[in-house]
């Protein structure tokens, strides 16, 4: 099997907290938030892990991709080397907001922001940083509604910045950053976008069913061949059909025309879905990819993953991304590897509640399997009906019983996986992960092949 694979979504290790999870922080505690906060900010929230609303940096003085997203604290970054395989490393921000990175570089140096938070510096996208202050208008006053915002370096060296939320906050702005010492935009914001209901997918939503609401928010900005291409995402991060939309433009400022094959990137249904709040790098060979959220959603509506899929560009210019949930190339194409687990039969040694066995298989990810507190040994038992040539496995596991603040932290599942050809009761090949070492939330691998019709999975630690 091919070392070039890459499956969605992204087996990062040692996923951060998620932000949103346990005794909230002392930078949630300054706000004086309405009751319709309460499933953020309330006292008895589940801990969870996330990463989301990505934003990966090609670094050009080592080659090496970097990829931010949103967390408890936002001090992890992880580095690939390859473009396929990342390692996880934690900095040192002195805010207490993780959430939306936006990063850019800039004459030897790294400038990093989130929601509400300062402008960072360093010499080197894992830090050290140190805070610039928060970026202000003319006047030194704070920018209103700095969220979800963006940093965008041009070939001049010029940067800028982009911020906001539609409609309740009048939309995206954008604005060239004047000074960095301290950070102050040169002019008054400019005015970008905002939601528009007639772009029916914006509307607020499951079905898109409120014609004067959304969440318009994820400003992004690439530039592709001379284009300006600013990204946004709508309609709530909380649906399966949140996705991702695109205005065109000459300058970094627009003005911008609204790209037809928007939204570009949408997948409501399966493992991959409310595929948005993420950004463009070039990755080998100068190929355009697209790095995006992917929810979850078994702990917390935002609890999270990261997904990537190849962009391609039409005719008129416009971006075009078919997310994918199956094993792809490292150029993005599909490598031919269809899953054969879906809703086939299973037996399992105990479950928990109604976390039944069948929850494991059934292509969604806010149901899955649990076992009995008290069964010792874990197994799930997979019958595929007939033999299969089986070359990869993709398993999500579940973290239903984490509780920082009680020491239940992460750890490495130790499993072990055992391969039985049609009619023999004995395994015929066994994968044996008992040494494992990785925290891996999201476990692919690949294997050469093995000829199989049932597949039991035990679970021996974590």
């Amino acid at each position: 099997m091919s070392a070039t694979l890459y499956c969605n979504p992204l087996p990062l290790p040692q996923l951060p907290r998620g932000r949103y999870s346990g005794q909230p922080t002392a930078f949630e505690q300054q706000f004086d938030l309405p009751d319709a906060f309460c499933i953020f900010f309330g006292k008895d929230r589940p801990d969870f892990r996330e990463s989301g609303d990505v934003e990966v940096l090609h670094y050009q003085p080592d080659g090496c991709w970097y990829l931010f997203g949103s967390s408890r604290a936002g001090d992890s970054v992880y580095r690939s080397r390859d473009f396929l395989t990342w390692e996880h490393f934690q900095i040192s921000l002195t805010a207490g907001n993780g959430y939306a990175p936006a990063v850019t570089q800039r004459s030897g140096k790294v400038y990093l922001s989130f929601s509400l938070s300062p402008l960072y510096e360093a010499d080197h996208p894992l830090g050290p940083y140190h805070s610039l202050g928060y970026l202000c208008d003319q006047r030194g006053a704070k920018l209103k509604a700095w969220l979800d915002p963006a940093l965008f370096t041009d070939d001049d060296q010029r940067m800028y910045a982009y911020w906001g939320y539609g409609p309740a906050d009048g939309g995206l702005f954008g604005a060239e950053i004047e000074s960095l010492y301290p950070p102050v935009i040169k002019g008054e914001p400019t005015f970008l976008i905002d939601f528009n209901r007639e772009h029916l997918w914006e509307r607020f939503g499951e079905a898109n069913e409120d014609p004067d609401f959304s969440s318009l928010e994820g400003a992004s900005m690439f530039k592709h061949e001379g284009r300006y291409y600013l990204l946004y995402s709508a309609n709530g991060a909380g649906f399966r059909n949140y996705a991702e939309g695109c205005y065109i433009g000459s300058s970094p400022l627009g003005p911008f025309e609204y790209a037809r094959s928007s939204p570009f990137a949408r997948q409501s249904t399966g493992i991959v879905n409310s595929c948005a709040h993420g950004g463009f790098v070039r990755g080998p060979d100068n190929q355009v990819w697209y790095f995006y959220s992917t929810c979850i959603r078994q702990r917390h509506e935002y609890e999270r993953r990261i997904g990537r899929d190849r962009v391609f560009f039409n005719a008129a210019h416009e971006p075009q991304v078919c997310i994918s949930a199956s094993p792809r190339h490292l150029d993005g194409s599909d490598a031919g590897l269809l899953p054969v687990s879906v809703n086939k039969r299973v037996d399992s040694s105990s479950h928990e509640a109604w976390n039944i066995d069948r929850y494991a298989i059934d292509d969604c990810t806010h149901t899955w399997w649990q076992p009995a507190f008290n069964d010792p040994q874990p197994w799930l038992t997979l019958e595929l009906r007939r033999e299969f040539a089986l070359r990869a496995i993709r398993i999500l596991w579940s973290e239903v019983n984490l509780d920082y603040e009680r020491g239940i932290l992460p750890e490495p599942v130790k499993y072990r996986l055992d391969f039985y050809r049609r009619g023999e009761s004995e395994p015929s090949r066994t994968l044996d992960f008992s040494d494992q070492q990785e925290d891996l939330v999201v476990d692919f691998r690949t294997f050469a092949e093995i000829p199989a019709q049932r597949v039991r999975l035990t679970i021996l630690q974590g």
